[in-house]
């Protein structure tokens, strides 16, 4: 992890919480990934962020962009836009304001990105054609005088992410129809915002409090949306983290894992937040691993499609913790 000009000299305070910051990701087909993604360290504060290119509507092709999709080319545009916001803010600002910023940023580069094309491009028309559309999800975390809050913004349907000893929790809402995280496996809801050059969108913004060593995570569907349900999701992380001698082992476990089953581009990064060291993340994360076997995967019955919901009904009341009841 390397430290940006603003950090150099004395350890940015940020340190004090974070540990390090993982990255696992793989192109469904090699060179042309959809999916983004950023990170960053300021004094005080560490971003994380993943955006998947929407293939659909993002199919149009740019020779301006050496025929990149823009699927590819949002995606990486609005990781960019994201990451010089961050460089150019030091500090948290009024919650809302954030969000504002971020959201001009992005329009900035998505407009750039529309002029530089020009005209060019293969002729795709129809209601779900956009310029440029990719998700979004955020999470920018911060160390101040009342603790460790972080604030999300997002678009879409990639997430963040909480997981510590209490279990795997979203802290974003999916601009999906209705549908909770595991009716989506398999009901496939239609998206109802992105962010594109095309129209206007909405980026959501949400303020959490942190009070216990976690890993704080965004990821593309590409992901989750591959596994039966969330607490598989979140077994299959703990699990790979249970076999691992070190981070780069368990990245790359949970990358060889995620590529047996994935069908899309997928990309995870996350900041390891309060463990202080390899030793205790394990040990910390390891006993919620065997609460989650012996109180939910147990009671998963691979013939039996209706305990897997049954389990859900279960395990949903502490995924979302974190939403206002």
């Amino acid at each position: 992890m390397k430290q940006n000009e603003r950090t150099k000299g004395k350890p940015p305070r940020i340190y004090s919480v974070l540990d390090c910051i993982c990255h696992i990701a793989q192109e469904k087909i090699p060179a042309a990934g959809e999916d983004g993604y950023c990170y960053s360290i300021s004094e005080d504060s560490v971003l994380v962020g993943v955006f998947d290119g929407c293939g659909g509507s993002g199919a149009k092709k740019y020779p301006a962009y050496q025929e990149k999709t823009g699927a590819y080319i949002g995606a990486r545009a609005v990781a960019g836009a994201v990451l010089h916001w961050f460089a150019d803010e030091p500090h948290f600002l009024e919650h809302g304001r954030n969000s504002e910023a971020i959201k001009t940023a992005i329009g900035r580069s998505l407009t750039a990105c529309k002029e530089n094309a020009g005209s060019q491009g293969s002729k795709i028309r129809g209601s779900i054609s956009k310029e440029f559309p990719t998700t979004a999800a955020i999470a920018r975390c911060a160390v101040g005088a009342e603790g460790v809050s972080t604030e999300c913004y997002w678009a879409g349907d990639s997430r963040v992410y909480l997981l510590d000893e209490d279990g795997l929790a979203q802290l974003t809402a999916d601009d999906l129809d209705d549908l909770d995280a595991f009716e989506n496996l398999s009901g496939d809801g239609v998206m109802t915002n992105m962010i594109s050059a095309s129209k206007a969108f909405t980026l959501h913004s949400r303020s959490v409090g942190i009070r216990k060593p976690c890993i704080l995570f965004a990821a593309t569907d590409g992901c989750f949306g591959y596994i039966p349900s969330p607490m598989e999701f979140e077994s299959l992380l703990l699990e790979q983290l249970e076999n691992a001698r070190s981070l780069e082992e368990f990245e790359e476990k949970v990358r060889r894992e995620l590529a047996k089953v994935a069908g899309d581009d997928f990309t995870l990064v996350g900041a390891v937040l309060g463990f202080g060291t390899f030793s205790n993340l394990k040990r910390n994360l390891g006993e919620r691993l065997q609460r989650l076997r012996g109180h939910y995967l147990s009671g998963i019955d691979p013939e039996n499609p209706e305990s897997r919901r049954q389990v859900w009904n279960r395990y949903s009341r502490d995924y979302y913790r974190y939403y206002e009841k």
